[in-house]
């Protein structure tokens, strides 16, 4: 099984988006409701981080991989 870094994929974005939000949901308990809305809100956009950065992704089996660190 080879593991690929590359970049996201415009078509990806909810699936990233998807993961961004799973991946800090277990910290949404040490903010308010109204800041962790905010703040699920802007996970919610990595279209935003491709117009003014990188968005890059690891693929394993055709399938972006989740961080589990």
């Amino acid at each position: 099984m080879t593991l690929i870094v590359r970049d996201a994929l415009l078509e990806e974005l909810n699936d990233v988006a998807d993961l961004n939000v799973k991946a800090f949901h277990d910290y949404s308990h040490a903010l308010t409701v109204e800041n962790w809305n905010i703040m699920r809100t802007n996970l919610s956009n990595p279209a935003e981080v491709i117009q003014n950065g990188q968005l890059i992704v690891a693929e394993q089996d055709h399938q972006i991989l989740q961080w589990t660190g």
